[in-house]
């Protein structure tokens, strides 16, 4: 009788396995979540990050100039053809590291002491974010989300 009841306690009841379950299911989806939490705090930090250089070296360039009025349209921008400043001649002149101008387009801002930087693609909730801190520096940031399209493109504005 004892070797039987002894059999019967080496298993596991049904409330213990529907608990191990649920746990590993709650972690599963915990970290989900914080995976894309941290990949929007990434992009964010790219994006400010890339922001701060790329208008440092616009205003560096401009600096002897009166204004920003010879600054083309963003479909050429100061980038390539397409505008994507990415292997541009820019990127050469700048000396800014490759990663910081994927998706980064420069264009004429609404007046000609201003310009304005263009990002393509970016995570909505990320824009939100990003065009929040930005204008805590005194710039003006607009996100757009075009009509059937997944992700969002953020314009900054800086002034002279």
């Amino acid at each position: 009788m004892n070797n039987i009841h002894h059999f019967r306690q080496r298993g596991y009841d049904l409330l213990q396995i529907s608990l191990g379950i649920a746990i590993a299911l709650g972690l599963m989806v915990g970290g989900m979540a914080l995976f894309g939490q941290v990949k929007t705090a990434g992009q964010m930090n790219d994006i400010v990050r890339s922001a701060a250089y790329v208008s440092a070296e616009v205003r560096l360039m401009y600096e002897s100039k009166p204004d920003f009025s010879d600054i083309s349209e963003f479909a050429g921008g100061i980038g390539d053809e397409a505008g994507s400043l990415h292997g541009s001649e820019f990127a050469e002149i700048s000396g800014i590291p490759a990663e910081y101008l994927v998706n980064l387009q420069i264009g004429p801002g609404r007046s000609n002491n201003e310009f304005a930087l263009r990002y393509i693609d970016v995570n909505p909730s990320t824009c939100s974010k990003v065009g929040a801190f930005i204008v805590g520096y005194g710039s003006q940031a607009i996100c757009t989300i075009p009509e059937g399209r997944s992700m969002g493109e953020l314009l900054i504005y800086y002034t002279r």
